[in-house]
């Protein structure tokens, strides 16, 4: 079934250089609370499905060390957690952004009933995307980690480091929530212990610098995105699709870090509409950063939230949706 390991994703944002050092988030107390991140690892324990614990093992090694490099503090990993472990440590309040990066099986199912597929059909009900946690089919789906997150976090970025992760409607977020997702689809790349993952591999190359191409200071999401969709092997039948997904209602950057002095600030890009209509069969919906809790507008028309069907979508970045049969 699902034979992969995983990666990251696509964008950069906006331009201004200066050479001041970088302020710091502060608790309530006072205290300065630095960026942290926190490994989920699953590798070894998804039932029908191959052990890829060893590449998983090598991948968060690798991941971790470069995360550190960047500024981000590693809190205590979680090594194939029980589901209440995962959403309680995932729903911790923190003082500053925290990247939550899952490597690991990923699964996808069709509607409530949970029954597994290998691609989410376009019609009918909504796909998951879910992380597989262990014996017995005790999976999550995303959408529940990305709800779990404590509203006084100011920021959450999931790296999910997994094949069919892009089923995610990051409208159950209650802050700002970013999430990044190797592929929509299965995922056919070589998993052997010393190669690591899609994901830790595009880490592993990057480079202080490269991820602040406007030599502004912070370290966005879409920085990031934009950074690792560089550096992740795509473009091949089974090999990564990267995604992201956004409900980011202000901005808050990921990390702040001094500019290198010869650092050169890269022409700012956009990153498109709000929301657009795609065209096609299904109509699909897309939303660039965040959802409104009643539904959207696009092109004048208004589309109430029970009529929006959360999709993956065809371009890399949005959170997108697909209109029932009939509806128009």
């Amino acid at each position: 079934m699902l034979l992969g390991a995983r990666a990251a994703c696509v964008l950069l944002l906006s331009c201004r250089a200066h050479d001041s050092l970088p302020r710091a988030e502060q608790s309530p107390s006072g205290v300065v609370a630095p960026p942290s991140f926190q490994v989920i690892a699953t590798g070894s324990a998804c039932p029908g499905l191959s052990d890829i614990g060893g590449a998983v093992a090598h991948g968060v090694r690798q991941a971790a060390a470069r995360l550190k490099a960047l500024g981000f503090v590693e809190e205590r990993p979680l090594q194939e957690p029980a589901l209440e472990q995962l959403l309680a440590e995932v729903g911790r309040r923190r003082d500053a952004p925290i990247v939550f990066l899952y490597s690991g099986h990923g699964l996808l199912t069709h509607g409530d009933g949970g029954l597994r597929v290998d691609a989410c059909p376009s019609t009918g009900p909504r796909c998951y995307s879910e992380a597989c946690l262990g014996e017995g089919d005790e999976n999550v789906r995303f959408d529940d980690l990305v709800a779990a997150v404590h509203p006084d976090t100011p920021l959450a970025l999931f790296l999910l480091d997994a094949c069919t992760s892009a089923d995610v409607d990051v409208r159950t977020a209650r802050t700002n929530v970013s999430v990044m997702s190797t592929s929509p689809f299965l995922l056919n790349v070589d998993t052997s212990p010393e190669q690591g993952t899609v994901l830790s591999r595009a880490l592993a190359r990057l480079d202080s610098t490269s991820v602040d191409p406007n030599c502004d200071g912070e370290v966005t999401d879409l920085e990031l995105f934009g950074t690792l969709s560089g550096r992740i092997e795509q473009g091949r039948l089974g090999q990564a699709v990267p995604k992201l997904r956004r409900q980011v209602r202000e901005p808050v950057p990921l990390l702040r870090r001094r500019p290198a002095p010869d650092c050169v600030a890269l022409p700012h890009p956009m990153e498109g509409p709000a929301s657009e209509r795609i065209e096609g069969d299904p109509v699909v919906l897309r939303l660039s950063v965040a959802a409104a809790a009643d539904g959207i507008d696009v092109d004048g028309k208004h589309y109430p939230r029970e009529v929006l069907i959360p999709t993956a979508c065809r371009k890399p970045t949005g959170q997108c949706f697909r209109l029932p049969e009939g509806f128009r």
